[in-house]
């Protein structure tokens, strides 16, 4: 692909996620249950500044792993409490989502299957759908993919130590994000893939 023309399409593909995200970022209000829920317990943690104990409405919220919660409140912090700031790290999710996409899809199949990888989920009707609620669903996807993307290029004959232990961390917050589904879905297809090449 000539270079104007790969210039081109990654300006295109910028283009596409701010016309289908940016906006988007500001409304519609946090109306939903699980919405607004969610957004109340970041709102509370931080105001309080506790960060190791979700709260709802002053009572403790146990069901949740933190790390979606922390990112809300640190995004809190900078851009104050308002939709925008609840859906901005959902929204940078789905940002490096499509980044990954694009390597992958490069590494793998050349410059312009890259390209449509990322056009791929920036135009995805579910990716969008699972950013209009504050759930970790979008953060989860994208370290579950950075795992498996990670291990994936430790296997090869100069894969370098850090790839492993970038896999192993993308593990850990997926874990912190979601629970153990981060951990299952990662290990089960790095373990079956494992058994098919051997």
């Amino acid at each position: 692909m000539p270079q104007r023309l790969r210039r081109a399409s990654y300006w295109a593909l910028a283009a596409v996620f701010g016309a289908v995200y940016l906006g988007s970022l500001f409304s519609p209000a946090l109306l939903d249950d699980a919405d607004s829920t969610h957004a109340e317990a970041a709102r509370e943690m931080f105001v309080s500044g506790d960060y190791v104990t979700l709260h709802v409405n002053g009572v403790r919220y146990l069901e949740k792993a933190p790390l979606p919660y922390w990112l809300a409140a640190i995004s809190y912090q900078i851009f104050g409490v308002n939709e925008f700031a609840s859906r901005l790290p959902m929204a940078l999710s789905v940002l490096l989502l499509g980044v990954l996409a694009v390597i992958w899809g490069r590494r793998a199949f050349g410059e312009r299957a890259g390209i449509y990888a990322g056009l791929f989920v920036y135009t995805s009707a579910g990716v969008f759908l699972f950013t209009r609620i504050l759930i970790p669903d979008v953060l989860l996807s994208l370290l579950i993919a950075g795992s498996l993307y990670f291990f994936l290029i430790a296997l090869e004959p100069r894969g370098r130590a850090w790839r492993w232990y970038a896999g192993y961390s993308c593990i850990a917050l997926g874990v912190l994000t979601k629970g153990l589904i981060a951990l299952a879905f990662p290990v089960g297809t790095a373990f079956l893939y494992a058994a098919l090449i051997a």
